[in-house]
């Protein structure tokens, strides 16, 4: 087992998918196909920005307690929950190619949402990000 190279099964650091438009179909702009280069589960960017996603959500949580314990009227969470998932969602996008648009301003926009919702479900599966040695 000496010679074992665990790099041989660890998940890529990023990968590039196709961004699909609302009819499912790939993006095309300009003749070019859209796509975006995330980084993946096992990487500093997406570990550091879901550990600060959790700690957020655990704040607003704490918040809310403490209003509802002392009888306070508890304020709606909706914009800070939007915030802080657009947060990950930027921090964990490399880049998108072929779409004139930076991740934050791609994530800002409500109507993109359809964008947003590939991205979280690219992101939650570690089977999306295989190394070279695994992806044949």
């Amino acid at each position: 087992m000496s010679d074992f190279d665990v790099s041989m099964i660890e998940a890529a650091e990023t990968a590039t998918f196709d961004v699909m438009d609302l009819k499912g179909d790939p993006m095309v702009i300009g003749g070019k196909t859209v796509t975006v280069e995330l980084y993946g589960p096992g990487s500093d960017q997406y570990i550091a920005a879901q550990a600060k996603m959790d700690r957020d959500v655990q704040n607003i949580a704490v918040a809310a307690a403490i209003a509802a314990n002392q009888k306070k009227n508890q304020k709606d969470t909706t914009d800070d929950m939007r915030r802080i998932n657009l947060e990950r969602l930027t921090a964990c996008t490399k880049q998108f190619n072929g779409l004139p648009l930076t991740p934050e301003a791609v994530f800002r926009n409500k109507k993109l949402g359809y964008i947003h919702k590939q991205i979280e479900r690219l992101l939650g599966d570690w089977a999306n990000f295989p190394n070279a040695s695994l992806k044949n």
